[in-house]
């Protein structure tokens, strides 16, 4: 069990939260638990590439520029395994999710996305 508390995101985190800003299907593991104000539900990376065409649309005609990553924090759970809370800005609009990450040969893999946002409702109220 974890006896740390949050502490500022280690360098090669916060370089694959910038991979993963930039629409990285491959940052997540082949199938993995996305969770929202809505639900949760499992998700294949597949589907997730599929899906991100149309969530840059969505963003697009709210109005909203790419997220940058603005703030992250972290916790260490074991020697693979960490969660990450972040931050990011677009225009004036401020997400915030956490991320369960294990570390594998090939780098860091998202295994949990949480979006603590129902992002869809707050793109609508921006029209």
């Amino acid at each position: 069990m974890p006896t740390d508390s949050w502490s500022a995101a280690d360098p090669d985190v916060v370089a694959f939260l910038h991979h993963l800003s930039e629409g990285a299907a491959d940052a997540f593991a082949p199938t993995f638990l996305s969770t929202d104000p809505a639900g949760a539900t499992v998700v294949t990376r597949e589907a997730l590439a599929a899906a991100l065409p149309a969530r840059a649309q969505l963003f697009a005609r709210a109005g909203v520029g790419p997220l940058r990553l603005d703030e992250a924090r972290q916790i260490v759970l074991d020697d693979r395994h960490l969660l990450v809370a972040t931050s990011w800005q677009a225009s004036s609009l401020r997400l915030d999710a956490t991320y369960l990450l294990r570390r594998e040969p090939a780098g860091l893999q998202v295994l949990v996305y949480l979006n603590h946002h129902d992002v869809r409702a707050l793109l609508a109220d921006r029209r």
